[in-house]
């Protein structure tokens, strides 16, 4: 996978037991911004997948992942993981790790995809 110029290239791999609920992807420009099929990058994540490389313009942006419910709107309790902040540059081509630690607290980790 290669960068395009202008543009970072974000894989997101979920790695953690959300006992069987599907989720969505949320990728937002503020971790207080409303969750809507407008900023839902990825949709139906299950257990240990990963997504398709999403095209994201560089900057800070935050990644939120919410089981699913019976609409487009998402509430609070339906937020499993996030908001939490990624830093990307123009040449960015990476994978995400979305960890579940066990001091409670989210994190994710970062897979440099251009490294050998």
């Amino acid at each position: 996978q290669r960068a395009t110029i202008g543009e970072a290239r974000v894989r997101v791999l979920q790695a953690f037991n959300t006992n069987g609920d599907l989720g969505n992807l949320y990728v937002t420009e503020t971790p207080n911004e409303p969750l809507t099929a407008d900023n839902r990058a990825w949709v139906g994540i299950t257990d240990t997948l990963v997504s398709p490389y999403l095209t994201l313009e560089p900057g800070t942006r935050y990644l939120t992942l919410a089981t699913r419910g019976p609409s487009d709107a998402v509430s609070d309790d339906q937020v499993v993981f996030g908001p939490v902040p990624l830093e990307t540059e123009s040449t960015t081509v990476i994978t995400v790790l979305l960890a579940d630690p066990a001091d409670g607290e989210d994190r994710i980790e970062i897979i440099n995809d251009l490294m050998p």
